[in-house]
């Protein structure tokens, strides 16, 4: 089933992002950005 997920980047610091966001991030078939 196709999922949406949000990540926040707060301060766009790439060192701040969690485990839980960079796994989505690495396992994501399309990525958007505003």
């Amino acid at each position: 089933m196709p999922s949406l997920i949000g990540i926040g980047v707060g301060p766009g610091d790439v060192e701040l992002l969690t485990v839980k966001a960079v796994k989505a991030i690495q396992n994501a078939d399309i990525i958007m950005c505003p």
